[in-house]
């Protein structure tokens, strides 16, 4: 099997796998859309992805093999207050900050999980991933602490974009998967 179309086999799994873990979270219909792999220059990420907007970002290293990155999943405010208020009637919380916060990591920790999952059974090698960390500030600030770093030692980054939306357009967020080889 050449490495184009395992790639490609791996992104349509990617997306499947996602949607059904968040359909069964959430019990809402998902789309995902895989937007797959490009490498792109600093300066291009941090225009494209920087608004001076305030979100919500559930941000996650991610090794193993030959994958070295950072995984950031982006939600606007409303979105991730909904996400937390959906995820924590079904275990009948009524979240206080701290709550909502855990409640943001573990459901970062299932997204990012099932990207290790799919990528470690795809290219037979392990990946691991850090605790998800929740930051909210503003979209720039949470780019430029990801893409810094990286860019330290490399000029462009290979960048991995999904899009996830529930059908009633109460879930909306984006993932980025920033690394040197994804």
């Amino acid at each position: 099997m050449n490495e184009e179309y395992k790639h490609a086999t791996l992104l349509k799994l990617l997306g499947e796998k996602i949607t059904e873990a968040l359909k069964t979270l959430t019990e809402t219909d998902i789309v995902v859309q895989v937007f797959g792999t490009r490498t792109m220059d600093i300066a291009k990420i941090i225009e494209k992805y920087s608004r001076d907007e305030p979100i919500v970002a559930i941000a996650s290293s991610i090794y193993g093999g030959d994958i070295d990155g950072q995984v950031l999943l982006l939600l606007d405010i409303p979105v991730a207050r909904d996400l937390v208020k959906l995820l924590a009637q079904k275990i009948e919380l009524e979240p206080s900050d701290e709550d909502a916060q855990d409640i943001l990591r573990e459901f970062g920790n299932i997204v990012i999980g099932n990207i290790s999952s799919i990528f470690s059974k795809g290219y037979r090698y392990r990946i691991d991933y850090d605790i998800p960390e929740v930051v909210v500030d503003l979209d720039t600030a949470v780019i430029d602490s990801i893409v810094l770093p990286i860019a330290s030692k490399h000029d462009v980054i290979e960048l991995l974009e999904m899009s996830i939306s529930s059908t009633s357009e109460q879930l909306k967020l984006r993932i980025i998967m920033f690394g040197v080889s994804i």
